[in-house]
């Protein structure tokens, strides 16, 4: 119930340490599942930007497959992937600030 409810209201790395430690407690969950739970306690600007970026991958993809410009972001099927991500995120923020 805890992880349900678990949002991030510091870093990404706090929010990763508390998910972690909670998520062991579900240890038949598939990845999909995993990361869906993940991204939705990320902060709303995170979130934003994670949406925007991987829209943006999605049409660019679509426009030229071939070509793989869009590969920078790929498809992200492991958690530890999608907590690169939003650390990476998190900073660009950060630094636009």
């Amino acid at each position: 119930m805890r992880l349900a409810v678990l949002k991030q209201t510091g870093s990404v790395w706090e929010y990763t340490a508390e998910f972690q430690k909670l998520d062991r407690y579900i240890p038949n969950s598939n990845s999909a599942d995993r990361i869906d739970r993940y991204k939705k306690g990320l902060k709303d600007p995170i979130q934003r930007m994670w949406l925007q970026q991987t829209t943006l991958q999605a049409v660019t993809k679509g426009v030229d497959s071939t070509a793989g410009i869009a590969g920078s972001i790929g498809t992200i099927t492991k958690l530890t992937q999608d907590i690169t991500y939003a650390v990476q995120l998190e900073a660009a923020i950060n630094q636009y600030r």
